[in-house]
């Protein structure tokens, strides 16, 4: 899922622990669940729709020049704080 609530006017974006599945919870995953996952964003998915108009609200939050330095900035601080915070 796209925070796009998350993200400010230059596009920088607030990261949080529900935006990243843990190791943990990446293994539980079952290929069934996957399958549900993708098949509601596929053509005529329940949750296609609005998948998209988060992607075309975070292109067009994107668009300045040096979002890309930004968003790095961000992802490293955020790493940052999860480690001295003991949080993986």
């Amino acid at each position: 899922m796209i925070h796009t609530d998350r993200l400010d006017k230059a596009g920088a974006t607030a990261f949080c622990a529900n935006c990243f599945p843990s190791a943990e919870e990446e293994r539980a995953v079952l290929p069934a669940e996957a399958e549900a996952e993708l098949r509601a964003i596929l053509p005529g998915g329940a949750r296609r729709e609005s998948m998209l108009r988060d992607f075309d609200r975070l292109r067009e939050m994107m668009g300045r020049e040096g979002v890309s330095d930004r968003l790095a900035a961000d992802m490293v601080a955020a790493l940052r704080t999860q480690k001295t915070s003991g949080k993986r």
